[in-house]
């Protein structure tokens, strides 16, 4: 069970820890609602996603195949190295997942599971994301929808891309100052990630996806069957998840929009 304590930061400033010495990262989202399918909820059941882009464009379309694939092809490099039946339970979705087959481009946005756009920064501020962002994920009219910022897409390539695919995979944001306290309940210890400041994906990454799908099957069966695996990061030999949950974390402080937390 989560122990949750939150005090005012201001009284505590001066004991707070560096957020960046602490920050979880792999955080999930484990909340569902009407309206709001995930990607990773269609994966799930070996259905392919259907996107939007442009007109299909060729090039762009293949990057967003390609930058889903590579979450799955990352987590299937790994595997080699491990045994576990549990695991064995998700292989069949993983093996989907890293398929190109899996992933239709539709150029009828009406059709699509989720929107993807490329535009240029004034068109981005003004319509999908904040000011100096490279990508954004959000929901809108019940859909999945992903903006990219040409302007910036030059400098950060496709670790932008894939980041924001991350939010689809239902990946929380883990760059500091942007741990919400809901995102306590289910990830990791300290690791390097792509949901943080990783520019490629990370064994991390690989013990997020398997998390995520334990808690997609959670949120649409009655009693999926228990999940138990190590980390696939080598050098946390004492990692182990329980059903998404790492056992036996250590305490985790956590200072977000002027509170401290606790977990």
């Amino acid at each position: 069970m989560r122990i949750l304590l939150s005090f005012i930061f201001t009284a505590l400033a001066i004991f707070a820890p560096d957020i960046s010495l602490f920050a979880i990262d792999h955080a999930l989202n484990d909340r569902i609602a009407p309206q709001k399918i995930y990607a990773i909820d269609i994966l799930a059941q070996k259905k392919p996603l259907k996107f939007y882009i442009e007109e299909c464009n060729k090039e762009e379309a293949d990057l967003i195949a390609s930058s889903y694939q590579r979450w799955f092809i990352n987590i299937i490099n790994l595997l080699k190295e491990q045994e576990n039946k549990d695991i064995d339970n998700y292989k069949e979705i993983i093996n989907f997942g890293a398929d190109k087959k899996a992933y239709i481009c539709t150029a009828d946005p009406n059709e699509a599971d989720i929107k993807f756009y490329f535009v240029y920064k004034n068109e981005y501020e003004k319509f999908y994301g904040p000011r100096g962002s490279a990508g954004v994920f959000k929901f809108k009219d019940g859909k999945m929808l992903i903006a990219l910022n040409k302007n910036n897409l030059n400098i950060m390539g496709n670790k932008v891309l894939t980041h924001e695919i991350g939010h689809s995979l239902r990946m929380f944001d883990l760059y500091d100052g942007q741990f919400y306290d809901i995102s306590g309940d289910y990830g990791s210890g300290v690791q390097w990630s792509i949901m943080h400041h990783s520019k490629a994906l990370t064994c991390d990454d690989a013990d997020a996806i398997l998390n995520a799908l334990y808690l997609t099957k959670k949120l649409t069966q009655d009693s999926p069957k228990d999940l138990e695996f190590k980390s696939f990061c080598h050098w946390k030999t004492d990692y182990i998840y329980k059903n998404a949950r790492l056992l036996n974390r250590k305490p985790l402080f956590i200072n977000y929009q002027g509170t401290r937390t606790v977990y």
